[in-house]
C-alpha cells in the first residue's frame, strides 16, 4: 500500500474491509504505522475463503478517512 499524497498517514489509522464480496475469516483491522508522502506499508496478511460459484470478485478495504480504497479481485473458475 502507497502513500501516493502529499500528507503522512499517522500511526494509528486502520485499515479495514468496506465494501463488495467479504471472503475474510473474521473481523480482521490492520493498524497502520505512520507512512511518510511516498511511503509504503505491507504486506498484509489475513485469512479468507473464496466464493464457491464462478466469477469475478472484489473486496474493497479502506483506510480510516476515507481517502484509499484498495481492493482484492478474483477470478473464480469452474
Amino acid at each position: 500500500l502507497r502513500n501516493s499524497g502529499t500528507r503522512r498517514w499517522d500511526k494509528g489509522m486502520d485499515l479495514l474491509y468496506h465494501s463488495g464480496t467479504n471472503m475474510l475469516i473474521g473481523d480482521p483491522i490492520y493498524e497502520l504505522p505512520q507512512v511518510p508522502p511516498g511511503g509504503m506499508v505491507g504486506p498484509f496478511v489475513f485469512d479468507a475463503k473464496s466464493p464457491n460459484k464462478a466469477g469475478t470478485f472484489v473486496m474493497t478495504f479502506k483506510v480510516q478517512g476515507g481517502f484509499c480504497y484498495p481492493y482484492i479481485r478474483i477470478i473464480v473458475k469452474k
